[in-house]
């Protein structure tokens, strides 16, 4: 993927451009040029900073887990980022929409209960998917207790497949699940 910065380069160029054909003002092309550069460092700088505070969205910028970011924010779920290491099984949008329309309207108006149910798919550990075992269980840090199966095609975890292994973020990995981890 390239960098911010290999993108915003060529938009300085064209800026430049831009400015030296017809600008009416006193600007000089020098200022100007300067200007954007450091709009431009600064919008690299938020990029770098977000990454480094352990912005799961920004790390992993995956389209089919807008939902799962919503909750979070919903729920003001910011144990990852206070996370050191940490495994954290992402149900994606379609997990989302197989709940209940009105358990999820209730989790949704219950931050604190969503919260929980979040706090179920983390692990204060990195577990990649090469050191999974099968019927391994482990507990969440929400106190649910995850139980691996590995003999199928697909792997799950509590009978919820696993979609999308190792997705290496900062201190941890994301595992993308497709259904969301409930007390039964």
């Amino acid at each position: 993927m390239p960098s911010f910065r290999s993108l915003v380069v060529p938009l300085i160029g064209l800026s430049l451009v831009l400015a030296a054909c017809g600008s009416d003002d006193d600007t000089s092309l020098e200022e100007t040029a300067t200007s954007i550069a450091e709009e431009a460092d600064a919008a690299a700088e938020d990029v770098e900073d977000a990454v480094e505070s352990g912005d799961l969205q920004t790390q992993l910028g995956e389209d089919d887990l807008a939902t799962l970011f919503s909750a979070m924010d919903a729920a003001g779920f910011d144990d990852i980022a206070q996370a050191e290491a940490f495994t954290f099984f992402a149900p994606n949008d379609s997990a989302f929409s197989q709940i209940d329309a009105d358990t999820l309207a209730d989790l949704l108006a219950d931050p604190e209960q969503l919260r929980e149910v979040l706090r179920d798919h983390l692990l204060d550990e990195v577990v990649e998917a090469g050191e999974l075992s099968d019927g391994a269980t482990v507990t969440s840090t929400g106190g649910l207790e995850l139980t691996f199966d590995l003999s199928g095609d697909t792997p799950t975890v509590n009978g919820i497949e696993i979609v999308r292994t190792d997705l290496m973020v900062d201190g941890g990995v994301v595992h993308v699940i497709d259904g969301v981890l409930l007390e039964a």
